[in-house]
């Protein structure tokens, strides 16, 4: 894609009212906070500066520019984010497959499910008269089958292969996407013969499958799921939420179940604020998605000891995450799917309403097959992993009062626990900042970087011993001189890792350095000398002094006394 293009687009949309538009910030000073959607966070640590065009979490470490937060929030890829902001400020942009314009590896995948979904759906229509039937068996109407692009791969090896080909999706991509396997003696389609259900991520894309086996006499699991690729991780995507999530917000509560004839059986029966976790036990990526929508779950998984033990594991999760927690209880033997077939959408809103808070569940529950002290411990071990003072208070004390226990005896089990848990964190807690001169340097840059191409050509990267610190000047050396940098947030656009774009959002935000360039490129330089200094007396022990080496010594502790000197100098002027 066209720079100029990426450059119009990142100025046609100032990052505060992008941020704004999915959660609300507050001014700070110059700049802007908010709570950070990138992890669990109970008190505002986002950071977003209007001057520079730039968002930093100073918790879990997210930055970049708008282009970035975009990506990171909606899941999806750079030339998707820079098309989404374009469409936002009403910049045209043309959108070609086939375009010798560069498009990322992660954007073609995406593209290569879209064209799969397509051809899986086409199946259905045109050869798929005994899949419609098997799928009416099972009450899932024509209608819903299309509107949630429910499809069919055909008994072939090669069908879907030949109609990526067809479409111009090369074989790199296609092996890319997990579509297509290869092994020694061939390359087919990884779907064959199944029902095709498209996984959707929260914004829309498709970026996964599950396959259903039409019967028993087939080989294989009954589900057979797409593995991870570089669009799709399982445990990080909810069933059914790019549908739902729209009513979940307005109705407060999401309906969480287990598998996707659970969502199907819930959205047609009107039960329109539901998700699946796709057969997992719920994760705190997916609490996180649904945490977007709205602060109360209910846990529907099967009404057997195993969907117990998973709605009370999902459901704990859930209150380390901030959220309210009700579970509803399913007769033993049925899932949300059975049990609307049998008793109907009345009957389960009735069980809806009567749904247990998590906490007196775990009380009562037979099923889960734990001892009164077994269960306390669980609540108490979660208790611990509750960031917010207020929320472990409050969850503390209804465990108290459910079960029975003082207040006292619980302050002080959680006080001898969190004892415990400190001495270990102490062991491992991260070193102060140990390279300050070469963090100086990158600050100066990044809040100068008109100035980057002279400066840069003036070292190199010996001067750079931390390792992140040396990936960013490497990146930044790598920069075209001809593209002049003329705004902070352009110059994450040329970074790969996100690792290196969380670095670099933090070191613009924290302004430029107290020293003058020339002071820290002189601390650069003597530190490199005191370090090859060091280096050399290693090997005058270790091999004995020979005249090259003796010599090479005499010359850095001559630079070096020159260096010391020039400080002296300067501070006597």
């Amino acid at each position: 894609m066209n720079s100029e293009v990426i450059d119009q687009v990142r100025e046609g949309n100032n990052i505060v009212d992008v941020v704004s538009a999915y959660l609300p910030l507050k001014r700070s000073g110059t700049n802007y906070k908010g709570l950070c959607p990138f992890h669990e966070d109970r008190n505002p640590s986002m950071m977003v500066s209007e001057a520079k065009q730039i968002f930093k979490c100073f918790v879990c470490g997210k930055g970049g520019n708008v282009f970035t937060f975009v990506q990171e929030y909606e899941k999806i890829s750079f030339i998707e984010s820079v098309k989404k902001l374009a469409e936002r400020a009403g910049i045209p942009i043309k959108d070609d497959y086939n375009s010798n314009k560069v498009a990322s590896k992660r954007s073609k995948i995406i593209d290569a499910y879209k064209l799969a979904n397509e051809h899986f759906v086409s199946n259905l229509k045109t050869y798929g008269s005994e899949i419609y039937t098997y799928l009416e068996g099972r009450q899932i109407s024509k209608e819903l089958a299309d509107k949630l692009s429910i499809g069919y791969a055909l008994d072939s090896f090669n069908g879907l292969m030949n109609y990526l080909k067809k479409k111009g999706v090369t074989d790199d991509i296609a092996l890319a996407s997990q579509l297509i396997k290869s092994n020694e003696r061939s390359t087919f389609d990884f779907f064959r013969d199944r029902v095709m259900f498209p996984i959707h991520s929260h914004s829309g894309k498709i970026v996964a499958f599950g396959g259903r086996k039409l019967d028993d006499s087939q080989p294989g699991g009954k589900y057979v799921n797409s593995p991870t690729t570089e669009i799709y991780t399982k445990g990080n995507e909810l069933y059914g939420l790019f549908l739902t999530k729209y009513d979940i917000a307005k109705k407060n509560y999401v309906l969480v179940s287990e598998g996707y004839m659970d969502f199907l059986r819930l959205f047609t029966e009107g039960f329109t604020n539901s998700v699946a976790s796709l057969g997992t036990a719920l994760t705190h990526e997916q609490l996180r998605l649904i945490s977007r929508y709205t602060k109360n779950v209910y846990m529907m998984y099967d009404g057997d000891t195993a969907g117990l033990k998973s709605s009370v594991n999902g459901g704990l999760k859930a209150v380390e995450s901030g959220l309210t927690v009700l579970v509803v209880s399913l007769p033993k033997g049925e899932d949300p799917d059975s049990f609307l077939l049998t008793y109907g959408a009345e009957k389960l809103q009735l069980l809806i309403d009567k749904a247990t808070p998590l906490i007196r569940f775990i009380k009562e529950s037979e099923g889960l097959e734990k001892s009164e002290k077994e269960k306390i411990k669980i609540l108490m071990d979660t208790a611990l992993k509750i960031k917010d003072s207020i929320d472990k208070e409050l969850y503390v004390k209804e465990v108290g009062e459910i079960f029975g226990i003082t207040q006292q005896s619980i302050n002080t089990r959680l006080s001898k626990s969190e004892r415990t848990s400190s001495v270990a964190k102490s062991k491992t807690s991260f070193t102060l900042e140990r390279s300050i001169e070469e963090r100086d340097f990158l600050q100066y840059i990044l809040n100068r970087p008109e100035e980057k191409n002279n400066i840069c050509n003036s070292i190199n990267s010996d001067y750079f011993f931390e390792e992140i610190y040396k990936k960013i000047f490497i990146s930044l050396t790598k920069i075209d001189v001809t593209v002049n940098l003329d705004s902070y947030s352009q110059v994450i656009d040329f970074l790969d890792d996100d690792s290196l774009k969380n670095k670099v959002a933090e070191l613009i935000l924290m302004g430029e350095p107290k020293p003058d360039i020339l002071n820290i490129k002189r601390d650069l330089l003597l530190r490199k000398l005191k370090k090859e200094l060091t280096y050399i007396s290693g090997q005058i022990r270790a091999n004995g002094a020979t005249s090259e080496l003796l010599e090479k010594k005499r010359n850095i502790k001559n630079e070096i006394q020159q260096l010391d000197m020039s400080i002296v100098n300067n501070l006597l002027t």
